[in-house]
């Protein structure tokens, strides 16, 4: 019981380092970029990515995709769906 008692306080340690850690980093570069709450820091991050990897914006936002409520592209998903489909009959 001794050993279970003291992997559960270990890795309640480790987590709270973890948990510690990241949202330091997460503040840290919030305060680097200017944002001043998660809202901000998502349109400067977007601003950022467009501005420094502007062909990996390109393909992930395609002219005439649609998403819905959740940001899934249905008529992707489908086509995604659908090839894998005729990969499976072709395999059979």
């Amino acid at each position: 019981m001794e050993g279970a008692l003291l992997g559960a306080k270990a890795f309640g340690i480790a987590t709270g380092i973890v948990f510690g850690c990241a949202g330091l980093g997460m503040w840290i570069v919030g305060k680097a970029v200017g944002a001043q709450d998660p809202e901000d820091f998502a349109v400067k991050m977007r601003q950022q990515l467009v501005t420094t990897m502007p062909k990996l914006v390109g393909s992930v936002n395609r002219p005439g995709r649609t998403v819905d409520g959740f940001g899934f592209d249905g008529e992707g998903v489908e086509e995604w769906v659908e090839g894998l489909e005729r990969e499976d009959e072709r395999a059979t």
